[in-house]
């Protein structure tokens, strides 16, 4: 972490002046990145049910990412079709030439018959956590 941090605060420095100086930089802090979302897979123990972690150079953890619409793995060809056709029944504002995500998204939890049913079909609403890294700037 505290080589994270150090080379965080040397890429801030040279951003402007010298875009060229901090694709290396980039690369050895996504290096690291990947190392400590390794640590945090790992020990997530440490995290004593938390999603974050304090450490001496700054904090790692997970945040929400956006909310998106899946289908399960496993689903029937015609899958499609039986989520077009629930969310026309149910949420016709929706429906433009297909399905608005960002819509049935939003009327999830307000429509419970077109959650039950997309459920039924396998489909859900979620949200998957990204990992993070901020680290603490003297």
């Amino acid at each position: 972490m505290a080589r994270y941090t150090v080379l965080y605060s040397q890429k801030q420095e040279v951003t402007d002046a010298y875009k060229a100086a901090v694709a290396p930089l980039d690369a050895e802090m996504s290096e690291l990145k990947m190392q400590l979302f390794g640590y945090a897979e790992a020990n997530q123990a440490d995290f004593n049910g938390k999603k974050t972690m304090a450490l001496a150079c700054g904090t790692i953890g997970f945040k929400l990412g956006n909310k998106a619409v899946s289908f399960p793995l496993d689903a029937p060809d015609d899958i499609k079709e039986k989520y077009l056709a629930t969310v026309k029944k149910e949420l016709p504002a929706a429906i433009v030439e297909s399905v608005d995500s960002k819509k049935v998204i939003g009327a999830w939890d307000m429509f419970p018959n077109l959650s039950k049913k997309l459920a039924k079909l396998g489909i859900s609403v979620g949200q998957e956590d990204s990992f993070f890294v901020t680290p603490k700037l003297k």
